[in-house]
């Protein structure tokens, strides 16, 4: 009986980290990761993303730099209707390296080793101020204007 529940709670764990799996491209491209848990944003697992005003919004990232890397900035930017992109508030051009992970679950920081797989989260609000409109996201992490890792997802902020 031990064994079931044990088994049946697995599976319900699981299934639970699939469901913020998230369907997003490689940026600049038409293609998806082939790793479909590459990104998790927290309730969408397929394009467009909801993102309700007045709300926080969860996103991983798993990446793998192809470099050392010594400093890590947060690009985040919404191209509104396909408009000029603009800023996320609170996020775009802050310190990426508080919030990277070890593929464990631990905090580590700047500086990060080539070929080293890491996880980047991070929680951040949807401005009450934002326009209700279909917005194309642009997130990358970058050092000296070079990403090191990105994606893009649409998404429609709602009220």
């Amino acid at each position: 009986m031990m064994r079931e529940i044990f088994a049946l709670s697995l599976v319900l764990v699981l299934a639970s980290e699939s469901a913020f799996a998230t369907t997003v491209l490689k940026c600049g491209t038409n293609d998806p990761f082939p790793d479909s848990n590459t990104v998790k944003i927290a309730n969408c697992g397929e394009p467009p993303c909801f993102l309700k005003k007045g709300t926080i919004v969860s996103v991983e990232l798993k990446f793998k730099p192809t470099r050392n890397v010594n400093t890590l900035t947060t690009k985040a930017t919404g191209a509104l209707n396909g408009g000029f992109p603009q800023p996320f508030e609170s996020v775009d051009g802050s310190n990426a390296c508080d919030y990277i992970f070890d593929v464990s679950g631990s905090k580590v920081d700047c500086p990060l080793t080539k070929d080293t797989e890491y996880i980047y989260k991070r929680r951040f609000p949807i401005s009450r101020k934002y326009p209700v409109t279909n917005v194309n996201v642009h997130w990358a992490l970058v050092e000296n204007n070079e990403d090191i890792a990105c994606f893009e997802v649409p998404a429609q902020i709602k009220k």
